[in-house]
């Protein structure tokens, strides 16, 4: 837990209210609150994985953000690859697999109060495994695949903003928790 805090002290994040870097505000949807992953840590208040779960965390330093879904078997999650295949990774392959994945903090969505999933989540996710329909950074990415899972309905996504809408529209009060230590060890 420590060594999680300290991590995260150390490392540059997007997270806050305002984008340090670019000077662009963090809409409340999308913000994924650094403090509050320290206090989180601190504190013990990291949330648990559910099978049918949306998860996300940070590329290239917080700049750009990878989503996907938690389905359990053995602690897996199932993402949309820029190798062009869904399939199912360890949290810490999500997490650190690639150059830009920097590994510092898994998030789950939540709305209301209580973890956003079920098993319809899940199984959406489960049924594209192996697809190798072409990867596109912009048509046909992460954040489509999980708007997918997420609701059933093939949506125009872009970027992890358009997500968050589209997950708002059916989970109000959307907001992403730090998922707990115990799942992101390699």
């Amino acid at each position: 837990m420590l060594k999680k805090a300290l991590k995260i002290l150390t490392t540059p994040s997007i997270t806050t209210t305002i984008n340090p870097v670019t000077q662009l505000p963090s809409t409340r949807r999308t913000q994924r609150s650094f403090t509050g992953s320290i206090i989180d840590a601190a504190l013990g208040r990291e949330a648990d994985l559910v099978p049918g779960s949306i998860v996300v965390c940070d590329l290239m330093g917080g700049y750009i953000d990878h989503s996907g879904i938690y389905v359990g078997e053995g602690n897996f999650i199932i993402e949309r690859n820029g190798d062009s295949t869904i399939k199912k990774v360890t949290p810490h392959a999500f997490m650190n697999s690639h150059s830009v994945r920097t590994g510092l903090n898994l998030f789950v969505a939540y709305s209301r109060g209580s973890i956003i999933s079920s098993q319809d989540i899940a199984d959406r996710a489960k049924s594209k495994l192996s697809d190798d329909s072409r990867y596109h950074l912009l048509f046909n990415n992460c954040h489509r695949f999980t708007a997918y899972c997420a609701t059933g309905v093939e949506h125009e996504v872009t970027t992890f903003g358009r997500l968050t809408e589209i997950l708002e529209s059916r989970f109000p009060d959307l907001h992403w928790v730090s998922v707990k230590n115990e799942y992101l060890q390699p």
